[in-house]
């Protein structure tokens, strides 16, 4: 205990006395209050449009109660009064929305959901290749990225970490600190960790402190909760100590400050650039996906054909897949509502085939990139990261899983209509299906299960840095 309060005196006097480095860990905190700036501008961004879409949702379900309610006394007033509970029209005039809103943590890191479309309007004909409801956003904005936290603690503390760490033992070999460092009776090993310990120390300080405010700034009704805050920290952790474990082995090897920097930034690069591009290469080559476009033409022709088909051959397909429903006598007629029933129904199941090689291809691709993850500790921090923050492509995927499941819901519930002919009543306006986006159960374990190969990165970097004799 002695030799580590000597050594952490040693490092804070040291600190004090490097106005320069004193203005790096100033300008990486103006970094990180920046990021936190952008990300809570963006998921503020999002929020309004949501609650936009609320108050919207709730303006369109008064309007269909008051159509009940006009004025027949007047054509108009009839007409209006006539079509208010016919399904097309309550369709049309009230559709619902299914809306993705922004985890707790999404402030911190707003990884895709820039890209990706937060709210979906659903109707009777919606389909999987119907384009998203997205906002426009300038395609510089997009190709650059967002500067969030997760950023700033993924790819620029590391080059912090390097720029302080590098020299912490050459620097006093070269100033003729060694000497006294080696009068304390401590092993080369222990003089390294205590060192490094404190600079972990500090940086993890830095980060919490950035991260602790973005805590507080998810401005909606849902509050982060203690779990939120501590897995979002512990993930933190494990990654800034990989970084302090593979700079202690370069430092272990005992070489001049010059021959540290190198080696540190160019792991640097191999780990943020030269792997991610090689498992980019490797996954593309080994589970490519096709193009959307081709999947839209096959999608069209399907349209076409079955749209050719005769009314009876419809509805026999139709009857068969749903004996729920009986038959009418006007199940024949050209254009009546169970032939365009029929027809969604069966162009659907047929999408559906057409789709089904393609999804597989996707999950291909996708499985063999989250494997690739495991032999990278920065991509597999920052794919955890915005796993936590709900940010990423699984958590959109869950998303579109749950919009498609509400579309089956409402395409049913109006159908119980439009199949017999029958109008909605007042009362059934506020029966209406509702889409509650559900968060993906199990996230902590599945957060804790794969941070387990950064923990192994981590033992086998510690174990080669332990066994290195401390004449080398």
């Amino acid at each position: 205990m002695f030799l580590l309060r000597t050594l952490f005196r040693f490092e804070y006097l040291q600190l004090r006395r490097q106005p320069p480095l004193l203005l790096l860990l100033l300008f990486y905190v103006m970094m990180g209050i920046y990021s936190l700036y952008t990300g809570h501008a963006i998921i503020g961004r999002q929020l309004s449009g949501l609650d936009s879409l609320t108050q919207t949702q709730a303006t369109h379900l008064a309007e269909a109660h008051q159509r009940f309610h006009g004025d027949t006394s007047t054509p108009r007033g009839k007409q209006l009064v006539a079509q208010a509970g016919v399904p097309q029209v309550v369709e049309f005039r009230h559709p619902p929305y299914a809306m993705n809103p922004p985890h707790r943590l999404a402030v911190l890191a707003v990884g895709q959901r820039d890209l990706l479309p937060y709210f979906d309007l659903v109707n009777s004909k919606r389909d999987v290749l119907t384009p998203p409801n997205a906002e426009f956003v300038n395609a510089e904005k997009l190709a650059a990225g967002n500067f969030d936290l997760a950023y700033v603690i993924v790819y620029l503390f590391p080059l912090l970490i390097i720029v302080w760490s590098h020299n912490c033992l050459s620097q006093e070999k070269e100033n003729q600190v060694d000497k006294l460092l080696a009068i304390q009776g401590a092993s080369l090993t222990r003089i390294i960790c205590y060192k490094l310990l404190f600079r972990f120390l500090v940086l993890m300080l830095i980060a919490s402190g950035l991260s602790i405010p973005g805590f507080m700034m998810y401005h909606s009704g849902s509050r982060i909760t203690a779990g939120d805050a501590w897995l979002w920290l512990y993930l933190v952790f494990i990654y800034l100590l990989f970084w302090f474990t593979l700079c202690g082995l370069i430092i272990r090897f005992n070489r001049s400050s010059r021959w540290n920097m190198l080696c540190a930034l160019g792991a640097w690069l191999l780990f943020m650039m030269v792997l991610p591009a090689l498992t980019n290469s490797y996954t593309t080559l080994r589970a490519p996906v096709p193009l959307l476009s081709s999947l839209a033409s096959s999608q069209r022709e399907c349209k076409e054909e079955t749209w050719e088909l005769p009314v009876q051959v419809l509805l026999d397909s139709f009857y068969l897949h749903h004996p729920e429903y009986t038959r009418t006598v006007t199940d024949t007629a050209e254009y009546g509502n169970r032939r365009f029933i029929a027809y969604a129904d069966l162009l659907g199941r047929r999408t559906d085939r057409i789709l089904l090689s393609y999804q597989q291809q996707q999950s291909q691709h996708r499985q063999l990139q989250e494997k690739l993850l495991w032999l990278n500790p920065v991509t597999q921090a920052q794919h955890l990261l915005y796993t936590d923050a709900a940010s990423g492509l699984d958590s959109y995927a869950s998303y579109q899983l749950q919009v498609n499941r509400f579309q089956h819901t409402w395409v049913a519930f109006m159908n119980s209509y439009l199949l017999y002919d029958k109008k909605l009543q007042e009362k059934d306006l506020d029966r209406l299906p509702v889409f509650h986006y559900q968060e993906t159960p199990g996230k902590t374990q599945q957060l804790l299960l794969r941070s387990l190969s950064i923990w192994l990165a981590i033992l086998l970097i510690l174990g080669i840095t332990i066994i290195l004799p401390d004449n080398n």
